[in-house]
């Protein structure tokens, strides 16, 4: 515990994760922030521990709530937003009309929330005040699905990272995802059932109905099982996008059919990587724009001129902040 005051003059990102209970939460927050002119802080970062985190359908310990940072002091200037692994409802929402300049945001960052409301939505609250908002990262579990509206409330976004829970149709969100064409260049779909497990039935018109996003550099999507033996509307998806130069694709079927004579009689650690490295040239040959391709856990560095894709190790957190988007990109 954090015995006095400590002064920054001059602080503009203050991030914690993770913490484990409100009490040292409120410490730091009575030590640092509470003592200090928070008048420069631009960036806020706020993580519960995952262990404290409940499992889909499951109890979770709501003695922490973000009222318990945002109701003592205001945040006016920040640019960015995160916080995570928390449970939220209207109220919170409200707290954080209050106490945070919603208007200038920039990137807001919400991974791991639970919602527990039975009144209004928390993103609805929020929602309509994030005119600026360029970048968003989401995975909130709802208590009832506000979620298409909620992005049909945000003018344009640049990039896009969401985690969707499937209870609407695929054509209501991607008609929701699809309004960003304009500025859109990085994108990323976790599909889930509301089990929380990767939806393999997609249907190839959802794919196809992205193929509006002309302006995307990086794409991050679940494969399907409709298709036998290629993935025809990802396929297609991947063609009619002409600046592509990042892809990961996961899930059950990405890897394709098993190609068993690509195995080495002598095992190396690119033994996952040469087994789906022919999905990697079907998708090369499709768009000849692509630099780096993700099957799963194998990353492939791509050549189209030379016909080439060769396996990458080291390179992940890397080739993640070009496909998702994370607050790794304004550690300090």
């Amino acid at each position: 515990m954090i015995k006095k005051n400590l002064n920054f003059k001059n602080l503009t990102n203050f991030q914690i994760e993770p913490f484990y209970n409100q009490n040292y939460l409120v410490n730091i927050v009575d030590n640092i922030l509470m003592s200090n002119d928070n008048s420069k802080l631009n960036v806020l970062g706020l993580t519960r521990h995952p262990e404290l985190q409940a499992n889909h359908g499951h109890h979770m310990d709501d003695s922490f709530s973000i009222r318990n940072v945002f109701q003592r002091i205001n945040f006016q200037d920040l640019v960015v937003l995160s916080l995570n692994d928390i449970i939220v409802n209207e109220k919170d929402g409200k707290m954080l009309l209050k106490s945070v300049d919603l208007e200038k945001l920039k990137s807001l960052h919400l991974r791991g929330v639970i919602e527990r409301s039975s009144v209004s939505s928390f993103l609805m609250i929020i929602g309509e005040h994030l005119i600026n908002l360029e970048n968003l990262s989401l995975d909130v579990e709802e208590s009832m699905e506000y979620l298409p509206d909620f992005l049909s409330l945000i003018p344009i976004l640049s990039s896009l990272d969401l985690t969707i829970r499937k209870q609407a149709t695929f054509e209501t969100y991607s008609t929701a995802i699809t309004r960003h064409k304009k500025k859109l260049t990085k994108l990323s779909l976790e599909l889930l059932n509301l089990e929380d497990n990767l939806l393999n039935d997609i249907p190839d018109l959802f794919y196809l109905s992205l193929s509006r996003l002309t302006e995307l550099i990086s794409l991050r999507i679940n494969s399907s099982n409709n298709s036998s033996q290629e993935p025809v509307g990802l396929l297609s998806l991947v063609a009619s996008l002409s600046n592509l130069k990042f892809l990961e694709v996961f899930g059950n079927k990405a890897g394709g059919m098993p190609n068993l004579g690509l195995d080495m009689i002598h095992p190396t650690v690119f033994d996952g990587w040469f087994k789906v490295q022919h999905v990697v040239f079907i998708y090369l040959r499709q768009n000849k724009q692509l630099k780096y391709v993700k099957i799963n856990d194998c990353l492939f560095e791509c050549d189209y001129d030379q016909y080439v894709v060769s396996p990458k190790d080291g390179i992940d957190n890397w080739f993640n902040m070009n496909v998702r988007f994370s607050m790794m990109s304004y550690s300090t």
